[in-house]
């Protein structure tokens, strides 16, 4: 079951944690905020456990999120619905995620990147994406990437 979360819900009297069924949360600084625009963001990731913890930052700070397992999967996703934004969190090498960033680009010209890897804000790991996330990572580092690019992405389109 798909728990959707939105950020603008949110009051200052929220409690730190939140319990699910299976899960513990505690909540990033950003549940309290408003966020005007939503942006539409594909999610590639492997790890199932990880995929519901990135899922669940990203929708509750407002946003949709789609996701796909393996890069192969993103390409279909992508020509079916273009996403604003693609979360690049797969295991590939910074060559393979050069040339399907490129891929990516070719079916959505201006595609929005984000990559997120062990190494990514260094200099040698240039991959061609928009913005660069290190593991381990915050959660308000992804959602201000997110919604820096979605900004531009807004600013671009206007």
């Amino acid at each position: 079951m798909k728990r959707r979360i939105c950020a603008a819900s949110y009051s200052s009297g929220l409690p730190e944690t939140v319990t699910s069924t299976s899960d513990t949360f505690t909540l990033p600084r950003w549940t309290e905020r408003h966020y005007a625009a939503m942006a539409d963001v594909l999610l590639i990731e492997t790890d199932v456990q990880l995929t519901r913890l990135i899922e669940w930052i990203i929708e509750g700070a407002g946003h949709q999120v789609r996701t796909v397992a393996r890069p192969p999967d993103a390409r279909t996703e992508l020509a079916a619905a273009a996403p604003d934004i693609v979360v690049f969190n797969s295991g590939a090498s910074r060559d393979e995620k050069r040339l399907l960033i490129r891929s990516f680009r070719d079916i959505v010209p201006g595609l929005r990147v984000i990559d997120m890897d062990e190494n990514a804000s260094h200099p040698s790991h240039d991959t061609g994406a928009d913005d660069y996330i290190d593991k381990p990572f915050h959660a308000d580092d992804l959602i201000a990437a997110i919604e820096r690019l979605a900004r531009q992405r807004t600013e671009q389109d206007t």
